[in-house]
């Protein structure tokens, strides 16, 4: 990961200024895991699990799209490629270590695989999958990249007891 830090140095296509981090020209945040499980718990207790989970997820996918558009005016890439970029970002950002198992650019479906969660971790145990928020991400990412709306599902999650988390385009 750190060889594609050194690569986005070289291209400057990441700076750290004083109070800004730009990541292809996008602004960009880090904050502590505890502060994105305090706003989801936060949501769910305000919505209700279902309703915040919804709220979240519609939020990130907009937010995705939004990135992934961005990154795809100002660099040419396959979708394959696109969906590695989205990928490496995340793992960049500190979420786990992603890895893209599967990409259909013909049928516009992927299968992507984290591990080490931190947000799963960070949730805790449950009975449900908890990663709302990279499903919304991966969902909004493929539906930039495959140029139609697509929706993601989290089929293995490390809070339910998987070795990994998984989501797949449904």
């Amino acid at each position: 990961m750190f060889e594609l830090v050194k690569k986005l140095m070289f291209a400057r296509q990441i700076s750290f200024e004083e109070g800004k981090i730009m990541l292809l020209n996008n602004p960009m945040l880090i904050m502590p895991v505890d502060t994105y499980v305090s706003l989801t718990k936060a949501i769910r207790d305000e919505l209700g699990r279902k309703k915040g989970d919804d709220l979240i997820y519609k939020a990130m996918k907009k937010s995705a799209i939004t990135y992934l558009n961005v990154m795809k005016k100002g660099f040419s890439m396959s979708k394959v490629d696109m969906i590695k970029w989205a990928a490496n970002s995340v793992t960049l950002a500190g979420w786990g270590k992603v890895a893209v198992i599967n990409v259909d650019g013909q049928v516009g479906k992927a299968v992507i695989r984290v591990t080490g969660s931190t947000v799963g971790a960070g949730l805790g145990k449950d009975n449900e999958s908890t990663d709302i928020l990279l499903a919304g991400f991966f969902a909004g990412g493929e539906s930039a990249v495959f140029e139609k709306d697509v929706d993601v599902k989290e089929v293995k999650c490390t809070a339910k007891g998987d070795p990994y988390c998984e989501f797949i385009t449904i």
